[in-house]
């Protein structure tokens, strides 16, 4: 099992849903990687989750007040379950597919390094170094721009896979961009894969935040995280 919470749920939240929808696989919800079963139980907890808010009075409660903080608890777990049910996987933001442009962006490195990234970050920075040194061959920027959404979007899945997916993060649209970065909703930190790649291929100083490698930015922004805290 995959050792986080999916849900981000608190033991408080986790204990109540337990003990009042039974019928909902939690372990499978939660810890495992996405698949039709684990659409199922998020279907099945909001479909409970809405009809208690909606039809029960909370009669085991002992009183008005107790009834709305259960119904107030339910609405905010069910914001949580929406949340997770719109973005379940990887692949949620409209016209990005993460996992095809993975495989072009293994196809580019195969060509550079003479091997897939596979896992390797390392081998993206190799790629970027290939090609700064025949860059001259690109038309515009628009080919490069493919490129680096390629790489960019490879760097991200590894940083999602390695942590960054257990933290909260995941690819989002933010306000007023024309791709995706990748987000955590609630204290809105994110980081650009997809531009640094960009930069680090055109820019011919790579001094300031185009210093050093994939590695090294993603070891930045743990830092970055980890002082939000």
């Amino acid at each position: 099992m995959i050792g986080y919470n999916r849900l981000r749920l608190n033991e408080d939240e986790l204990a109540f849903l337990r003990k009042r929808y039974p019928q909902v696989d939690y372990d499978n919800l939660m810890y495992l990687v996405e698949g039709m079963s684990t659409i199922r139980n998020i279907d099945i907890l909001i479909s409970s989750l809405d009809y208690d808010i909606e039809h029960r009075e909370f009669a085991e409660c002992k009183d008005e007040e107790e009834r709305k903080a259960q119904a107030e608890l339910c609405r905010k777990i069910r914001e949580k379950a929406e949340y997770y049910r719109k973005h379940n996987g990887k692949n949620y933001v409209k016209g990005f597919d993460a996992e095809a442009y993975c495989r072009k962006a293994d196809e580019i490195s195969k060509i550079a390094t003479g091997e897939e990234i596979g896992n390797d970050i390392y081998r993206i920075d190799q790629s970027i170094n290939y090609i700064r040194s025949i860059i001259e061959r690109f038309e515009n920027d628009k080919n490069l721009w493919n490129i680096a959404v390629y790489m960019g979007t490879k760097f991200g899945e590894l940083m999602l896979d390695d942590k960054l997916l257990s933290l909260g993060f995941d690819w989002e649209m933010a306000e007023n961009w024309k791709y995706p970065v990748i987000m955590e909703p609630v204290k809105k930190l994110n980081i650009d894969p997809i531009r640094f790649v960009f930069d680090k291929i055109r820019s011919k100083d790579l001094s300031g935040a185009l210093r050093g490698t994939c590695s090294d930015l993603y070891y930045r922004f743990l830092d970055q995280i980890r002082e939000t805290k």
